[in-house]
Parts: structure tokens; sequence; C-alpha cells
């Protein structure tokens, strides 16, 4: 045990040997996280792996870097279909303690091959169409998805879930017992399973007890085993006098009636309302996913928009055969070079090329439609982004005094927006450094009449009072 205020290991003792501090209550903290796991330990090994996962996440909250708790908690996440959270708590156990043996293990053998990732992400892929599938009341089509992903991991207890549910909406309930069947192979307690199975239970009124015991498959999870000398003793012969039973008889009766009036009246309404909330759930996933692909077909065709204009633009700058009214378009062909090159490299995504192409262009000077429509979405898209970080360049520039040189960049950031202020005012600030007072009073003046409430027109003002009192201006 390390002591967490020194780093030193720690005696019986409750105070540090080497920084004296009371460790009295970490070591009770120690103990339980300890605690934790053991019982996770002990669920994981019945497969009781619901609750493991709650003892084993508990031991996490009292001390994170415990990875024996953290590599089980992964184990059993594999066990259970769910990859990606496995590889979490096997990279979080890895970044805790470097020599790991455990996490090596599982997270090659998951890593090793790229088939084997390509499988998993089919495995995601499919689950999540079929969730998709299921928000929209394709029941059949999330079924067939979802035989497939079982087909490639039969423990993917979430999609045995699901197909369950499915097939106690479709009514289908000697299916959903069976799939029901093989969630509790892998987790025989878990909740959602046990729920659907007693809802039904009760609507179809058949108590068929659904097979619960460890899976004989290769598992990373111990299995358990009935001895050979747990068998029932004989009750013996002799017997006390009876009593009068029959009110005690009643009683139980009673009781008897009471318990199946809760449980034909109230049960199955109960059962179903969780029914209920677990598909409001599916539809709600479903939406989400449906959404995040609206925004990638939103950014496709955007992008398919833009290589049009980019294609036709091009098309009509190579193309030999051009009317005589576009005759004008070949005396200055740099304006469509420049553009064309700057369409490529945005294309490229290399946006500090495309917006030094672009601003070379003069629209003015464009007049082809086509170009002009391609200019206007290259601008919108590069140069809001592009100005505050060429800005930057020049704004340094400046703080080095190579105030010429930052001039050229301030040139290009008002050419991209008009209306960056602080490259107006450093514009101006420059030309003052260099005793060019002209062009510096002609900046100051811009931000003076035109931005009059903005904090660079305050600093205009005093910088052209510092002029007139020096004497270089009227």
């Amino acid at each position: 045990m390390i002591c967490p205020y020194c780093g030193s290991r720690l005696s019986k003792r409750d105070r540090c040997d080497r920084c004296g501090e009371d460790v009295s209550k970490f070591k009770k903290l120690y103990m339980a996280a300890n605690k934790y796991y053991n019982n996770g330990l002990m669920k994981a090994k019945i497969r009781d792996l619901s609750g493991a996962i709650v003892d084993l996440k508990n031991a996490l909250k009292i001390d994170k870097k415990h990875t024996d708790a953290r590599n089980l908690l992964g184990l059993i996440y594999l066990e259970m279909g769910e990859t990606v959270s496995a590889l979490s708590e096997f990279v979080i156990s890895k970044h805790f303690q470097p020599e790991n043996p455990v996490a090596d293990y599982y997270m090659n053998l998951v890593q090793e091959t790229p088939t084997k990732l390509d499988s998993l992400n089919q495995i995601v892929k499919r689950y999540n169409g079929a969730l998709a599938y299921a928000k929209q009341g394709s029941d059949d089509l999330a079924i067939i998805q979802l035989k497939k992903v079982i087909s490639m991991n039969p423990h993917y207890v979430q999609a045995l879930l699901l197909l369950a549910l499915l097939y106690i909406h479709a009514e289908d309930y000697d299916r959903a017992r069976k799939v029901i069947s093989k969630v509790l192979k892998v987790d025989v307690t878990n909740t959602s399973a046990l729920e659907y199975l007693d809802y039904i239970k009760l609507t179809t009124g058949v108590d068929t007890k659904t097979a619960s015991a460890p899976s004989s498959s290769g598992s990373a999870i111990a299995k358990t085993s009935v001895k050979e000398n747990d068998v029932i003793t004989p009750i013996s012969a002799y017997s006390e006098e009876r009593p009068n039973v029959i009110a005690w008889v009643n009683l139980v009766i009673g009781i008897i009636v009471g318990a199946a009036f809760i449980l034909v009246a109230l049960v199955p309404g109960i059962k179903k309302n969780a029914v209920s909330e677990q598909r409001t759930e599916i539809v709600a996933l479903g939406e989400k996913i449906q959404k995040l692909e609206a925004e990638v077909a939103e950014k496709d065709n955007e992008y398919a928009s833009l290589k049009q204009d980019y294609d036709e633009a091009k098309y009509k700058l190579d193309n030999p055969e051009v009317p005589e009214e576009d005759q004008q378009v070949q005396e200055e062909p740099s304006q469509y070079e420049s553009l064309m090159q700057a369409a490529s490299y945005f294309l490229m995504d290399k946006k500090d090329k495309a917006s030094d192409r672009l601003i070379e262009v003069d629209t003015e000077k464009l007049e082809l439609p086509e170009a002009v429509t391609l200019y206007n979405k290259l601008a919108s898209e590069l140069f809001a982004e592009q100005a505050d970080k060429v800005y930057d360049e020049g704004h340094k520039l400046y703080s080095d005094g190579k105030y010429e040189e930052a001039l050229e960049v301030f040139a290009k950031v008002l050419k991209m927006n008009p209306e960056q202020l602080s490259a107006i005012y450093f514009t101006g600030r420059a030309y003052h450094r260099l005793e060019k007072y002209d062009m510096a009073v002609e900046y100051y003046n811009k931000l003076i009449n035109e931005y009059p409430d903005s904090g660079r027109a305050g600093e205009a003002k005093e910088r052209m009072a510092e002029l007139k009192a020096d004497g270089k201006i009227d």
C-alpha cells in the first residue's frame, strides 16, 4: 500500500513512517475497495455479471487506481459483448500500471488483426442499424440485423435484449424465451431479462423455467459446479401430535388469494410500463443516430455542390471553344487560375493556401457567373476563420518590430475581412512606427469615423492626440 501524501510504502502503523501523516482513513478506504473487488470477483465466478459490475464500479469510485478491479470490469464487459467499454477499462488500467500483462493480453486479443477490428466495427454498425429500424417500426428488418449481430457475437447482451423485446412486441413469446435464456446464460441476474421473462409469464400464463446456468463455452469467467454430497436428505418418520391447523390453513389461503390478486391486477401493468420505457429509450437512441446521419448527409451535399461549381468553372476555363461574348475572359486568365487553385487547395483541406490564392482574385474581373458563385462559397467558408489566424501572424511581426512585413500580412487580413478592427488599428500603428504619418492618420480616422463606439476607435483618438502634440500633423 502506497502513502497518498508522499508516495512511500506504508507499514502496519496508522501513520506514514516517512511523512508522519495519518493514513488510517485511507487504509479503511483501501480495505473497502478490496472488499468490493472481492465481492465482484465472487459474483463474476457464478456469472452474476450485473451484480459484479456494480461492486467493481464501487471499488473504482473509492480507488480509481485499483487495476485488478478495472481489469476484471473490462473482462466482464468483453464477455457481455461491450468491446468499446472493455477496451476503455484496459487502456485506463494500462495508464495507471504500465507493466500490466492482463490488460496487454486482452488489448492485443482485440486489436491484433485488422479483420478483428473490422468485425467489431461491423457489429456496432449493424446494431445501430437495428436500433434505427426499431425506431421506424420496421421490426422485421431490425430482427434480421440483430440475428446477424448475434451470429457474429453470441454474447452481445444488448443485442439479445433488443431482439427479445422485438419478439415480445410481435407476441412471439416462444422465441423471446429462447433469446432471454441466452442472456441469462451470460448474466444470470440481468434485470431486463428477468423483467421480460416475468412479463411473458404473466401475459401467457405459462410458467416456463428458463435455464440460467453458466455457458459451457470457453469463457474467461469461472464456472460453478454442484458438489456430489449436495443431496436431499429424507425426512424422519417421527412426528408430534397434530394440533388443530384449520385456522392456519385459512390464513395461508387468504394470503395466497391476495397475492394472486396483486399479480393478476397490478403486476401486468407494471411490466408493460417497463417494456414501454425500454422501447422509448430505443426510439430516442434511434432519433439521435438519425440526426447524426442527417448532419453527415448535409455536409456531403455541401461538398457535392461546391465540387460541381468548381467543375463547371474549370470546364468553361479550359474549354477551347469560347463564345465571342466571353473573349474578354481570355485576356486575363490569372484571376481564374487563382480561383481554381484556391478551390483545389480547399478540396484538399489546405485552407491556408486556399485563402492565399483566393485573396488574389479580383471579383470585378470575374465575368463567368459560375466563377462568382464559386468565389462567394469559398470566401464564406475560408475568410472568417483564416482572417483571425493571419492576423495573429501579423501581430507577431509587429511585436518583433518587423513593420513592413506586418503591413503585408495586415493587408491580407483586410482583404479577407475589411471589418477586422484590430488589423485596421495595427496597420495605422505600423505606419506610425515607420513615420509615415499620413498613412497612419488615414487608418486612425477610418476607425474613428466608421466605428466610433469601438474600443479601437478610442485608442486611435489617443494616437492622433500624440501626433498633434508632437507636431507631426496639424
